[in-house]
């Protein structure tokens, strides 16, 4: 089953643009925030906020944005006790008045969904992990998904026995391929976007330090901004459709220091918690070449792991090329490891003429020892297809 890829050509359903011009309208001239551009992309990188916060703090400010959280200027009058009419008012002008360092004016906090990735024909389904799955050939301990929820993390956590009550847990190593930020509200996880492209992934850097530091500064912006809104946040929901795309609908979300977390917090607040899990960010994106030996970084954490004692989990957006291909790494080398340890090879019994003779018990002996690998990397490219 072939999966549709998300379109990188925004568009708008007319209820959308209807109701909320902030997102429909264009912007006044010269201020309208174009695709994002190489300064532009290289300063939320780099964390030279000075210019963003200039234009940030352009007159495009609400009334009463400056307002504080129990009492926005402008929230109500009388005996009102709602900011019911403050947020409306304000709503239209939120993503054109953002002053963060990372969440700036003419982006917005989009989940990070796609509702036309799923595949429907996997053998199992987990709530809150899309295309969550193993290759068809057992025994290798290599996983895949999409990026899950917080409550499908712990149902894959715990369908791979991690459980922190369990009796000799399996150690599971998480590896995620996003080249994006990515925050989690309330156990859902956001990313970043431009506002006229929604759609379009904003790969920001390639290097894990630099994501994570970007996601810190995205949090502390989401918390400075609810504080104006009296804990709330303006974020963008994509709708499903059964037809092309669905609408993308500007929500309020509560929000406190409590349930904002960056990926690393969230995997990192699960092991404290005692789940049997390590985690890794190493970023591949769609057109970054294998000549810059990202290959390199996972083969490093692999060869270390017990092949018959560690799950290894993949995850990507949708959890399709770019898992599926660094499960298919992985599931050459745990070949690998496990016919280093006498125990055969695992594609051989599925009748695929590639004997466990054939491919040397130590790393590097015999020449063929390439040929297998190639051999090894086609078979398994066919038993993740969907």
């Amino acid at each position: 089953m072939s999966i549709e890829r998300p379109s990188s050509v925004p568009v708008m359903a007319p209820a959308l643009r209807a109701n909320h011009p902030s997102i429909s309208e264009p912007l006044p001239p010269m201020q309208r925030p174009s695709s994002i551009s190489p300064d532009h992309r290289a300063g939320i990188a780099a964390g030279n906020t000075s210019g963003l916060m200039a234009r940030a703090t352009s007159d495009t400010r609400s009334p009463g944005l400056a307002g504080g959280a129990a009492s926005p200027a402008g929230a109500g009058s009388g005996s009102s006790l709602d900011l019911l009419d403050y947020l409306q008012r304000a709503g239209p002008s939120v993503v054109k008045s953002r002053s963060g360092s990372v969440l700036s004016r003419g982006f917005i906090l989009k989940t990070d969904h796609y509702p036309s990735g799923r595949a429907l024909d996997l053998d199992l389904n987990v709530h809150g992990a899309p295309n969550f799955r193993a290759p068809r050939l057992g025994g290798l301990n290599v996983f895949g998904a999409a990026q899950p929820r917080t409550q499908g993390l712990r149902a894959i956590l715990s369908a791979l026995r991690c459980r922190p009550d369990s009796k000799s847990p399996t150690h599971v190593v998480w590896f995620s391929t996003r080249e994006e930020p990515i925050i989690y509200i309330s156990g859902r996880p956001f990313v970043l976007r431009d506002v006229s492209e929604p759609r379009r992934t904003l790969s920001l850097s390639d290097r894990a330090e630099n994501l994570e530091a970007i996601e810190l500064r995205m949090k502390n912006d989401i918390l400075q901004e609810s504080s104006r809104y009296g804990g709330l946040v303006l974020t963008h929901n994509e709708m499903a459709s059964d037809s092309g795309e669905g609408a993308i609908l500007p929500t309020w979300t509560s929000v406190d220091s409590g349930n904002v977390k960056t990926s690393r917090e969230l995997w990192e607040s699960m092991k404290a918690q005692g789940w049997n899990v390590d985690y890794y960010r190493i970023p591949i994106s769609p057109d970054r070449p294998i000549e810059d030996n990202y290959l390199d970084a996972y083969l490093r954490v692999i060869k270390e792991l017990d092949p018959q004692r560690t799950a290894l989990v993949f995850s990507c957006g949708m959890g399709a090329v770019r898992t599926t291909f660094a499960m298919v790494a992985a599931s050459v080398v745990r070949r690998k490891q496990l016919i280093a340890r006498g125990l055969g090879d695992p594609y051989a019994a599925k009748g695929t003429g590639v004997s466990s003779a054939a491919t040397p018990a130590v790393a590097g002996t015999p020449s063929n020892s390439g040929v297998n690998t190639v051999c090894a990397l086609a078979l398994a490219s066919m038993e993740f297809l969907y």
